[in-house]
């Protein structure tokens, strides 16, 4: 009976060789070639992804480690070094206006003095030698002192430029002095006068504000295009951030859909913004801010922020990771 049942056997396993793989073998016999081409695929980007971010494969340890300033500049083309020593500078001076660290040109510092002695001058003229002590002159002192102190904080912030604060120095009040305190005697007028002096203070701050705001378009338009194609530096501290929170693995995994449905494109640069940066009329491919995830698009969907964009491609990458370690081992106890 023993001999019956082995030849049963025998003839069963003849039979399912020469009729091929079954459907499941056939699944994992797929999952196995797919897995394989993906991980080439991962080879093949991972050293790019990992230069981008400023690491660099140590033959020694067979780990990568941050690149020195040198490796890093080492690997760039005219272009990309030049790209990158500007993109460095505007970090380094966006961190410092951050801090208010901005330098203060000594021009603006001496047109704010000199701006100072004029006021003073004519105040002495307009109220006497003890204008120092009176109402009027202590006020409007005080508020020229505070004037010149926002000023300076503008300046530390990045808030206005260097030849905007030289405007505002040079004209201090000068031409408001003999208006606003030549008949300081009624306190109607004068009340009315310090309203005009504030409403006009709040309208060059808003001013101020708008023009800084059409800068950021600008180079966000234009100018971060040329920039971030050879490098990015990011202020990236703890100390600089709050309300931090870890990306979880499902949104690992809804930033990878994002990035599997959001379209990749060709294009050209239209005449008038490939000539600002300094294009060459190549094709370039990327995305196209309109149709990118709301993570990565910014300044009203008409730009895209790299740091954001590697942020969720490092999210998918993690994905990717834990489906491939899943499908290992799923083949382990096939193979």
């Amino acid at each position: 009976m023993a001999y019956y049942n082995r030849r049963k056997k025998r003839r069963q396993a003849e039979a399912a060789r020469q009729a091929g793989p079954t459907p499941e073998q056939q699944l994992v016999a797929q999952q196995l070639e797919d897995l394989k081409k993906q991980r080439t695929e991962e080879e093949l980007f991972r050293p790019e992804f990992y230069r981008s971010q400023g690491y660099t494969l140590d033959a020694a340890t067979g780990q990568y480690r941050k690149m020195s300033e040198e490796e890093r500049l080492a690997g760039m083309n005219p272009e990309e070094k030049s790209a990158y020593t500007i993109q460095s500078l505007a970090n380094e001076r966006t961190l410092k206006a951050m801090k208010g660290e901005l330098a203060i040109d000594p021009a603006v510092e001496q047109d704010i003095a000199s701006s100072e002695q004029t006021t003073r001058a004519e105040l002495a003229a307009q109220l006497g030698t003890g204008y120092e002590v009176s109402t009027p002159g202590m006020k409007r002192l005080e508020e020229m002192k505070a004037k010149a102190n926002a000023l300076r904080s503008q300046l530390r912030h990045g808030e206005i430029s260097m030849a905007e604060g030289l405007v505002s120095g040079r004209r201090g009040e000068r031409a408001d002095i003999s208006g606003n305190y030549r008949s300081l005697s009624s306190p109607y007028e004068r009340m009315g006068q310090e309203g005009n002096l504030l409403n006009r203070y709040a309208q060059e701050r808003a001013a101020a504000q708008a023009a800084k705001e059409a800068r950021r378009n600008r180079y966000a338009q234009i100018g971060g295009a040329a920039i971030g194609a050879g490098g990015m530096i990011a202020a990236s501290s703890r100390e600089l951030k709050e309300n931090i929170k870890l990306v979880s693995e499902r949104e690992d995994e809804e930033l990878l859909e994002r990035v599997i449905s959001t379209p990749l494109s060709r294009y050209n640069y239209v005449p008038e913004v490939a000539e600002e940066i300094g294009d060459d009329g190549r094709e370039h491919l990327g995305l196209i801010a309109e149709d990118a995830p709301a993570e990565v698009a910014t300044h009203g969907r008409k730009a895209i922020d790299l740091y954001d964009m590697n942020a969720v491609l490092w999210a998918s990458v993690r994905a990717l990771s834990r489906e491939v370690t899943k499908l290992r081992g799923l083949l382990e106890p096939v193979y």
